[in-house]
């Protein structure tokens, strides 16, 4: 499972700038859905009013794909944010399981919800429920 975590690209430059990166991700974007991409993804302002904006990807996964396809699918995108004159670290990893990568690169979340599953996760019954699953079925009929 290829895995990235980024923070992909911060500015000083003019909002006009920072937009048109924006763009040249969701212009992408449907060719990164189809192949299962996953991630979290925040814009935020880096401070007052006219101190620019950063943009995250963290983390940012398509289960299934290797770490060198991974890395050869967002170099198009990665192309254009340098020519734009915009400089990023992206940090590459690749996990077997969706637990490792849950585990390791996941963002804590503030808020908790009891019926929120993962959507890859192959085996939600036994990882959520392990051994009531079966009782609760019995308990919700």
């Amino acid at each position: 499972m290829a895995l990235s975590r980024m923070l992909l690209w911060r500015t000083n430059n003019t909002d006009a700038v920072f937009w048109q990166a924006i763009y040249a991700y969701w212009h992408i974007f449907p060719e990164y859905a189809s192949k299962g991409s996953d991630g979290y993804s925040m814009i935020f302002p880096r401070g007052p009013p006219g101190s620019g904006y950063a943009w995250t990807m963290q983390p940012w996964l398509v289960p299934g794909m290797a770490l060198a396809d991974f890395r050869a699918m967002v170099a198009p995108l990665f192309a254009q944010g340098t020519a734009l004159g915009f400089s990023f670290t992206p940090q590459f990893f690749e996990h077997d399981n969706v637990y490792d990568t849950w585990s390791a690169h996941f963002p804590t979340e503030a808020v908790a919800n009891g019926n929120e599953g993962d959507s890859m996760e192959p085996d939600f019954a036994e990882a959520f429920f392990g051994t009531n699953y079966q009782r609760l079925r019995e308990i919700k009929r």
